[in-house]
C-alpha cells in the first residue's frame, strides 16, 4: 500500500471490530475521586461526517466502519463489560452520537443503558450531537434507580461565527441550548465540550473564545470540559499543522482558561488534554509540560484552583509574547517551527 502523500489515495479505514476497546481512569463523583470504566465502541460513523464532511478537527470517522450493525455493537458492548469491575462511573464513546438511531439502534441503546444500570453503576456518560437529543431518545436514558445518565455534547464555541467558520459544526448555539434544556427538563445531566483554539484563531483569540464560551454555557451545563485542540489524522487541522500554519495551544493557555474560567461558572470545569505535551497536542517547551499537565489533572479531579498556582517556566514569557503578537501578525502560523525547519 502506498504511503500517504505519495500521490495515491491512502485507505485508512480500520477493520471491523468485534470487541470494544476499554480502559479505566479516575473520575469525580459526588465530590470523591472514583474509577470509571470506559468503553470505545466502533459504529457505522457520525451522520454529520457522512452527510457534510464533518468537523474540521475531527478524525474519529476514521475509526468507524460502514458494515457495523446493531448485533455487532451489542457484541462489542458485551465484550467491554466483561472487564467491568464495579466502577461507579461508566463512559461510552463511539464515532459520533450515542442517540443517533442511524448509528446505534434504539433497541440496542435501551439494552446498553439498562444493562449498565443493572450492574450497579451510579453514573453513565454518553455523547451526542444536539439534533439527536429528542424526547423519545432521552426517554431511554431515564427511569433507573440509583443511576443518572449524562449526555456530553460538543458545543466547541458559543460563538456561531467561530463554530461555523472555524469548526464547521453544523448547528447553532440556540440548537445546543434547546437540547440542553430538554435534558434538564427530563432529569438528564448535560456536559459541554469546548474546543480551545480552533483553527484560524490566534492564541489570544482562542483563550478569549473559550472564556466567553464558559460564561455563556454556565447556566445550561453541569460540567464543562475544555478540550485543547489535538491534531488528528486526515483532517483540515492536520493539513494546516503540517504546513506549519497552525500551532496547537500552549498548556499555559489551558491553565489561564481554567483559572479565569472557574470564576465565570458554578459548573464543574475540567480539562484532559489529549496528546498533552506532544507536538500534536497542547504543549509548552517540553521541560515543564509534565509538571503542568499533572497540575491540570489535579485541578480537574478536585476543582481546587490552587492546584494551578506556582507554575512557572522560562517558556512562559514566550507564551505571553505569542498572546500579544499573534493578533499584530494577523496569523496563526507556528513561527518557531518555521524557524527550526
Amino acid at each position: 500500500m502506498a504511503k500517504p502523500g505519495k500521490g495515491k489515495r491512502f485507505d485508512a479505514r480500520p477493520h471491523k471490530r468485534t470487541r470494544a476497546i476499554t480502559w479505566s481512569e479516575d473520575e469525580l463523583l459526588d465530590g470523591k475521586v472514583v474509577r470509571a470504566h470506559v468503553l470505545l465502541i466502533q459504529t457505522r460513523g457520525c451522520s454529520w461526517s457522512k452527510s457534510s464532511g464533518g468537523c474540521k478537527m475531527c478524525g474519529y470517522s476514521q475509526d468507524s466502519y460502514p458494515g457495523v450493525d446493531d448485533s455487532l455493537i451489542e457484541a462489542q458492548f458485551a465484550s467491554g463489560m466483561e472487564k467491568y469491575k464495579g466502577e461507579p462511573v461508566v463512559k461510552i464513546f463511539n464515532s459520533g452520537s450515542f442517540l443517533d438511531p442511524a448509528e446505534i439502534g434504539a433497541d440496542v441503546r435501551q439494552l446498553i443503558v439498562s444493562k449498565i444500570a443493572e450492574c450497579g453503576a451510579r453514573r453513565l456518560i454518553v455523547e451526542s450531537r444536539p439534533e439527536f437529543v429528542t424526547s423519545e431518545a432521552v426517554a431511554d436514558l431515564t427511569g433507573f434507580d440509583g443511576m443518572k445518565v449524562w449526555v456530553a455534547m460538543g458545543l466547541e464555541s458559543s460563538s456561531d461565527l467561530v463554530r461555523e467558520r472555524c469548526v464547521a459544526k453544523g448547528f447553532s448555539f440556540a440548537d445546543f441550548k434547546k437540547a440542553a434544556d430538554l435534558l434538564a427538563d427530563l432529569g438528564v445531566g448535560c456536559k459541554t465540550y469546548l474546543l480551545l483554539k480552533p483553527p484560524y484563531l490566534t492564541e489570544r483569540e482562542g483563550v478569549a473564545d473559550a472564556l466567553s464560551s464558559i460564561a455563556d454555557s454556565a447556566e445550561i451545563s453541569g460540567e464543562v470540559s475544555v478540550n485543547p485542540m489535538n491534531v488528528q489524522a486526515w483532517t483540515e487541522v492536520e493539513m494546516l499543522w503540517k504546513r506549519r500554519e497552525y500551532r496547537t495551544p500552549w498548556l499555559w493557555s489551558v491553565v489561564e482558561v481554567l483559572k479565569v474560567g472557574s470564576t465565570k461558572t458554578d459548573a464543574r470545569l475540567i480539562s484532559a488534554p489529549t496528546a498533552g505535551g506532544k507536538p500534536r497536542g497542547a504543549h509548552n517547551c517540553g521541560e515543564c509540560d509534565e509538571r503542568v499537565l499533572k497540575a491540570i489533572s489535579k485541578f480537574s479531579l478536585s476543582g481546587d484552583v490552587s492546584m494551578l498556582d506556582g507554575l512557572d517556566c522560562a517558556c512562559k514569557d514566550e507564551w505571553k509574547a505569542a498572546m500579544e503578537l499573534g493578533d499584530l501578525a494577523f496569523s496563526t502560523v507556528d513561527a518557531k517551527r518555521f524557524h527550526n525547519w
